[in-house]
């Protein structure tokens, strides 16, 4: 089995085991949102780990920086983007989206599937993200798809 294999069988694993904790009645709710907030920083940590899209007027603006944002992660951005002013690394599908179906699923073989479909990432410059917010995008995206061609944002890598 190949390194991103095991790592998504660990965060599957995880997660589902964080699903069950929240099904769980708790008396006092900072538990469940402790959980959440938990299940959301797995998502995120292991999107850190996938391949990365590009949107066209990020890649084009990134090019002329002499920098290939497919190689860059976001724990880069701060050593060739300075304060963060002008891309932003994105969850195509949103990480709440994303969550929320890791809750509703019925087993950690659910959950895997979801992790090898669902995160896919993309930098997309700070006005492309703007687009998004202002069309109601922010943190929800049921047709990511339809979302970003609304905003005019045209991802490179079709094979989201």
């Amino acid at each position: 089995m190949d390194d991103i294999n095991i790592i998504l069988k660990a965060f599957s694993r995880a997660i589902f085991c964080k699903v069950l904790a929240i099904r769980n009645t708790f008396q006092d709710n900072r538990f469940r949102v402790r959980i959440m907030e938990s299940i959301t920083m797995d998502i995120r940590k292991y999107s850190d780990l996938i391949p990365v899209s590009v949107s066209v007027a990020a890649n084009n603006k990134a090019k002329e920086m002499g920098i290939d944002l497919k190689q860059k992660r976001w724990q880069d951005q701060n050593k060739f983007d300075k304060g963060r002013k002008t891309f932003q690394l994105e969850h195509f599908r949103t990480v709440k989206e994303i969550r929320q179906k890791c809750i509703e699923a019925n087993n950690e073989e659910e959950v895997e599937i979801l992790l090898r479909v669902e995160p896919k990432v993309v930098w997309i410059l700070k006005d492309e993200d703007e687009r998004l917010s202002r069309l109601g995008y922010r943190s929800n995206r049921p047709n990511p798809q339809l979302a970003y061609e609304a905003a005019g944002i045209v991802i490179i890598d079709v094979g989201l």
